[in-house]
């Protein structure tokens, strides 16, 4: 018995290929700048929701892009900027690090003072509610922006 055949004939098959090409490159920039948007978007709520004392952590709220603009990066490069956004001690709410749970002393850096028994900083989360605050609106754009394909 002889195996059936299937022939596939497409005209303009170059057009189409073309075609093609030409709205991965539209739908790569348009998610390029959704992507820059929403870091600029998280960014600014981040620097509003920020602790402020000298300015210095609200100042250091940068973006960093990267794969080619596909993706970003919203946050900061102080060593203290965590232990604002998750607390420290017995305060610390980091999911996967937990806090001291012992009291401890410490000169201040800025005053001289001597902090005894201190048992940790209350945070004062600012970046990832920053983030919260965007993520459904940026998933909701990405689904339409690529709706059409």
């Amino acid at each position: 018995m002889a195996k059936p055949r299937l022939n596939v004939q497409m005209k303009d098959l170059d057009k189409t290929i073309e075609r093609f090409e030409i709205l991965a490159k539209k739908k790569k920039k348009e998610t390029a700048e959704l992507v820059n948007q929403k870091a600029i978007d998280i960014q600014r709520g981040a620097k509003k929701r920020a602790p402020v004392d000298d300015g210095a952590l609200r100042a250091s709220i940068v973006i960093e892009k990267f794969q080619n603009g596909m993706a970003a990066r919203v946050g900061s490069r102080l060593p203290y900027a965590a232990y604002q956004e998750w607390g420290t001690g017995i305060y610390a709410q980091h999911p996967d690090i937990p806090g001291r749970k012992t009291p401890w002393s410490f000169k201040h850096p800025k005053t001289g003072e001597w902090w005894i028994n201190f048992r940790g900083a209350k945070p004062q989360p600012f970046l990832f509610p920053a983030f919260e605050a965007e993520r459904e609106d940026f998933l909701k754009r990405i689904e339409e922006l690529y709706k059409t394909l």
